[in-house]
């Protein structure tokens, strides 16, 4: 008896903005609009605000226009002055080393970016500081945000350009995974001022961020997000430095009742913010309390789709697939005996046409000679012959089936279900059915096989409960389960 899982997963984007191409482009142009004006309208340390000019100089050849007008916008929000006015010309230059970009296909290397960003911060930045005839160190300051420009454009191009359709985050070089972390710590520590009310969006992120990473993948994943989101939203706002402890903190308390599920890991975190909100005494600990409350709350109401698929995720990271395993070496034996096999059949199934088609030539030249009646008798041997020969041809082709049919499973196969197998087990035991064998094997995609092995004495498999009280067992819904005789 076999039974089998039956998948069904969630489209991440809705499938009528895929079908509708005008759409998706007003959405992504909506998006770069929003995130240059995010990254102007935020500030760093001393009021620089120079990731906007790196966004711009990255951002692709149809949407850069937006993330312009966007990063516009953003400056204006500081207010209309002599610095307003060298960051709106340094959008304008970075503009137009976009579209420099994108007319002679300049950006298929993140140097040209990186050089339009640092050339726009740079100039601009010199020229203001000369005409206010400003001291040494705010020419070094300048030197430092310009830096600063062009690594956030390299670190967003790769960001960008990062291969994730094919591959998994955690499966990406390590230099792109790195990029993208940083882009994100870039994001949030320029965005981490900005508040609607006293909600700060930049910290109620992270902290959702934070609690998934914790939850659903590993504790060291938790606690490394912590450190470095706390390190990015606290640089820059001098009340602040107690977020770093407070996060790294909480991901670590919240970590010893993550097996009692996402209520008690945000309880939990929420205590601990609340400590350090208060031991701190400093005027934005409110303002903190409240956003990570908020961030709480969206790890919560965070969709089942989606956790779902972050549980999928993580849990193949865990079990990666070693090629040079004992497993594969005995998948790549049974598909070279398959086709071993195959080719042999071939070879017989050619030989036993060649036969047949010499004995019917000869026993036609023989058929004057030995009469009618024994030439239809040989005609008839021929045929029987020629029978057997076929059956022996066809179980070669069945074996070479078979041995592909079984490299196929042992390839797909991931974890070996014994606590399951065990539950099973149990279950027929209530019906008086005790199997020889019982194998659930998960497959590297989550689905479940379920195999059950009795003697031909055994009765009841066919029962249509089975399947809806082994998926209960199992926590899965079964496809119908099929049985197979000795013969199938």
């Amino acid at each position: 008896m076999k039974l089998t899982t039956k998948t069904k997963t969630m489209p991440v984007i809705p499938t009528y903005i895929k079908k509708n191409p005008k759409l998706k482009h007003a959405c992504k142009a909506v998006m770069y609009t929003m995130l240059g004006f995010a990254l102007s309208a935020g500030t760093l340390l001393d009021g620089l605000h120079p990731l906007g000019i790196a966004a711009v100089a990255v951002a692709k050849r149809r949407y850069f226009v937006f993330c312009a007008v966007g990063a516009a916008l953003g400056t204006l929000v500081h207010g209309i002055d002599a610095y307003a006015a060298r960051y709106l010309f340094a959008v304008a230059i970075a503009t137009l080393g976009a579209l420099a970009a994108a007319v002679f296909h300049l950006n298929g290397r993140p140097s040209f970016s990186f050089t339009v960003a640092t050339g726009a911060c740079f100039f601009t930045g010199i020229l203001l500081q000369y005409q206010l005839k400003a001291p040494a160190s705010a020419y070094l300051l300048t030197v430092g945000e310009s830096l600063l420009c062009g690594g956030a454009s390299f670190a967003f191009y790769k960001t960008l350009h990062a291969n994730t359709r094919q591959l998994r985050l955690g499966a990406l070089p390590p230099d792109d995974f790195a990029c993208i972390i940083i882009a994100t710590a870039l994001l949030l520590a320029d965005t981490a001022k900005l508040q609607l009310w006293l909600v700060s969006p930049a910290q109620a992120i992270a902290t959702a961020a934070v609690l998934t990473a914790l939850y659903y993948d590993s504790v060291k994943t938790g606690a490394v997000l912590a450190v470095g989101l706390g390190f990015a939203l606290s640089v820059g706002v001098p009340d602040r430095l107690f977020v770093i402890g407070a996060m790294a903190f909480g991901a670590l308390t919240a970590s010893m009742v993550a097996r009692f599920g996402t209520l008690a890991v945000g309880g939990v975190f929420l205590c601990a913010t609340a400590f350090f909100a208060i031991a701190s005494a400093a005027e934005t600990s409110l303002s903190y309390f409240i956003s990570c409350t908020a961030g709480v709350l969206i790890f919560w109401l965070l969709p089942s789709s989606l956790t779902q698929r972050l549980e999928e995720t993580a849990d193949r990271q865990t079990r990666i697939k070693d090629d040079s395993s004992l497993r594969q070496s005995l998948v790549l034996k049974l598909r070279f005996a398959g086709s071993a096999m195959a080719a042999i059949s071939e070879s017989v199934e050619q030989v036993r046409e060649r036969i047949d088609s010499i004995a019917h030539r000869e026993n036609e030249l023989l058929k004057e000679q030995i009469g009618e009646q024994e030439y239809l008798s040989r005609e008839i041997i021929l045929e029987k012959t020629n029978q057997i020969r076929r059956v022996a041809s066809d179980q070669f082709f069945s074996i070479a089936d078979m041995l592909e049919e079984l490299a196929f499973e042992f390839d797909e196969a991931e974890v070996f279900d014994a606590t399951a197998s065990a539950r099973i087990r149990r279950l027929l035991s209530e019906y008086d059915i005790y199997p020889q064998s019982i194998s659930a094997i998960e497959d590297r995609y989550g689905r479940m096989r379920v195999e059950i092995l009795t003697d031909s004495t055994a009765q009841g498999l066919d029962n249509p409960r089975f399947p809806k009280e082994i998926g209960k067992i199992c926590s899965r819904y079964f496809d119908s389960g099929r049985l197979c005789t000795a013969q199938c």
